[in-house]
């Protein structure tokens, strides 16, 4: 009979419906798919299949558009029901900087998918309620979209066009398929001036020369293609583009000293679009960026020495280097040629990278060392310099160690090249390397194409070794969630001053050193009334400082880091409020793991020229006097941009 009531048959339908939802959202719409790479429209699909399965804890945004129109999606995971994401200390996590590495947009995009679709974890879902992570998976959209639907022609750069030959034409030089086999690979030359010679024990391989006076056959290696423009370079002027992790403020260099940083700093859409998404959410606390050709964890600084990096800050890194080195198996070390801190190879320059072989392979140098490698203008640099973050890059591939170690060649150079060879044949079933064929150039008559690829080199085979890598940084993206500062209220005293019964009032101020100072002037009031102060201890539980050592010192921070703030508000007109003014300035206060060497380095003792009455720089302290007639009610209100927000109602009675 129940069923036969069509309102009942429609609320069964619309219960059933409902069960279904919860069931979806608590496991997820399916499993992450590690057998390919994801292009735009598979990232997109997949971020708003996360919003729509898990509505109460995430949020998709719009940072900005690329060139071509592509959103550059942000996904907000936080749990809504305990607090204002924005409101709660953060993580910033991005992929995809460069279009040729898709591999850390993959890391990031499943970091996002498993923070709510992963194993269960009690402990986790605490620091969900406490703590928000912003995940763009793509920052240069266009790139890694032409190079996921194109591995052969990988797109290191935006596509905005270019002139990199400063002939006044922009992209009229770019790379060509001559062999038409889909892959843009090498040009060997037979040059007896060229710079590169064929490894004896491996004739795929093509190393430096050594030795000008060597009387070995030479070569000289270009991109494959032809001199379009005819003024006698051959693919000096590709497709695009600004290399968007050359294009951010701090340390940035023009196009002569730093070949594809931009007309200006954040002068393209997308870096745009991030400096604004992370100056308008100071919440922020650390950022992590993936890139890829090592297998390392990068910090700050590219392009400036060890030195200008606080110890505060230094010991912070070094604790993220213990957590690299357990979670992902990787030594940490900064981008500054002979700054390091796990190994002596760290001193060793990078390897410089000409702009005209980058399309082709990233393991070839055609022009000799004469400085230092120094990255400008990069994207890590930029939020520790100038934004008060903490930033790690995870370079997330190279050659797996065990082929290096069972390779039986002792040159170490040609050691690895041979390892990627093995490599290639073993797990990317050939693909990675192209033989060496003849052909017959229009312009340039016999020459050899073949050589490495650059996709394959960024980026690890689609499966079990893809799986394993993102597993990895979402177990540290996870690990990193749980050192961002905390701020709790430790304690809250009232302690009555005075009882007037004269026609009086007070108000009180608080001077240098912290005391309330009480002044009397005539009013009348109506009844009794209790003068008392209301202290309150705030604590920082969080492991890192409200602030990174750097910005406190505000030497090469633009905005210096705001102060811890406590505010006291009345509920009723039965308190008033005395101090001057009710909003106190606590200061930047240390976490549980900066707090000791802060307090060796004696900087932190003193903040806004007030000395703390405690002793331990992670616990700040102040006081308010309020005036008292019958009973009421204060709310007090704790804010720290990166520690988070705390309201916490006081019922008083006397």
């Amino acid at each position: 009979m129940f069923l036969r009531n069509r309102k009942n048959r429609q609320w069964i339908v619309w219960l059933c419906c409902m069960v279904i939802a919860v069931i979806s959202g608590r496991l997820g719409a399916q499993a992450y798919d590690f057998s390919r790479y994801h292009d735009y429209s598979d990232v997109e699909r997949v971020l708003k299949q996360i919003e729509r399965s898990h509505s109460r804890q995430s949020r998709l945004i719009s940072a900005g558009r690329s060139i071509q129109g592509r959103d550059l999606w942000v996904l907000e995971i936080s749990d809504r029901s305990n607090g204002k994401p924005e409101e709660k200390p953060a993580l910033f996590v991005c992929g995809g900087l460069h279009g040729d590495e898709p591999v850390g947009s993959e890391a990031a995009l499943y970091t996002a998918w498993s923070l709510l679709n992963g194993k269960d974890d009690a402990a986790f879902d605490a620091i969900l309620e406490s703590r928000t992570f912003y995940i763009c998976p793509v920052v240069n959209p266009d790139g890694c979209d032409a190079t996921v639907k194109h591995p052969g022609r990988p797109h290191v750069r935006n596509v905005r066009p270019a002139d990199d030959d400063g002939d006044g034409k922009k992209d009229e030089d770019p790379p060509d398929d001559i062999d038409r086999d889909g892959t843009i690979s090498m040009m060997r030359i037979r040059d007896e001036e060229g710079m590169f010679r064929i490894s004896p024990a491996d004739p795929r391989i093509m190393l430096p020369v050594s030795d000008s006076t060597t009387r070995e056959e030479r070569f000289r290696i270009l991109v494959e293609g032809i001199d379009d423009d005819r003024d006698g370079e051959y693919n000096e002027d590709g497709l695009g583009g600004v290399d968007l992790d050359h294009n951010f403020p701090s340390g940035w260099k023009m196009e002569f000293e730093e070949p594809g940083s931009g007309m200006y700093p954040g002068s393209e859409p997308e870096s745009e679009a991030i400096i604004r998404f992370l100056v308008e959410h100071p919440n922020i606390t650390i950022v992590v960026a993936y890139r890829s050709g090592e297998h390392v964890l990068y910090r700050p600084f590219d392009h400036l020495p060890d030195k200008e990096v606080p110890a505060v800050d230094m010991h912070v890194y070094k604790r993220f280097a213990e957590i690299g080195k357990t979670i992902l198996g990787v030594g940490m070390k900064s981008g500054y040629p002979g700054d390091g801190l796990n190994s002596k190879s760290d001193a060793k320059p990078k390897e410089h990278r000409p702009e005209s072989l980058a399309v082709g392979s990233a393991l070839l140098s055609a022009e000799p060392k004469t400085k230092p490698d120094i990255r400008w203008g990069t994207f890590i640099d930029w939020v520790y310099k100038d934004v008060n973050v903490y930033g790690l890059s995870p370079s997330l591939w190279t050659v797996p160690a065990e082929y290096i170690q069972n390779d039986t060649l002792t040159d170490h150079g040609t050691r690895k090249l041979h390892a990627w060879l093995k490599f290639f044949e073993k797990e990317w079933d050939g693909a990675g390397f192209i033989d060496w064929k003849k052909i017959t150039h229009p312009q340039l008559g016999a020459v050899e194409i073949g050589g490495w690829s650059t996709f394959h080199l960024n980026n690890p085979p689609p499966g079990e070794r893809l799986r394993i890598l993102c597993e990895h940084q979402s177990e540290f993206i996870r690990e990193l969630g749980r050192w961002t500062p905390q701020i709790t209220v430790r304690s809250i005293e009232i302690n009555p001053v005075q009882i007037l019964k004269e026609p009086t009032t007070a108000v009180a101020s608080v001077d240098d050193r912290g005391r309330i100072i009480i002044t009397k002037r005539q009013t009348k009031i109506a009844s009794d009334a209790v003068l008392a102060e209301v202290k309150i201890t705030v604590e920082n539980v969080g492991r890192l400082g409200t602030r990174t050592a750097l910005g406190a010192e505000t030497r090469y921070s633009h905005q210096p880091p705001r102060s811890v703030l406590a505010a006291l508000e009345s509920r009723d007109g039965n308190i008033e409020i005395m101090t001057v003014p009710r909003v106190l300035r606590l200061g930047l206060i240390e976490g549980t793991e900066t707090k000791d060497t802060a307090k060796a380095n004696k900087k932190s003792a003193k903040e806004n020229g007030k000395k703390d009455e405690h002793e331990e720089p992670h616990i700040k302290s102040g006081k308010w006097l309020i005036r008292m007639v019958g009973s009421g009610e204060l709310i007090l209100r704790v804010i720290s941009e990166k520690g988070g927000t705390l309201v916490t109602r006081i019922p008083v009675r006397f």
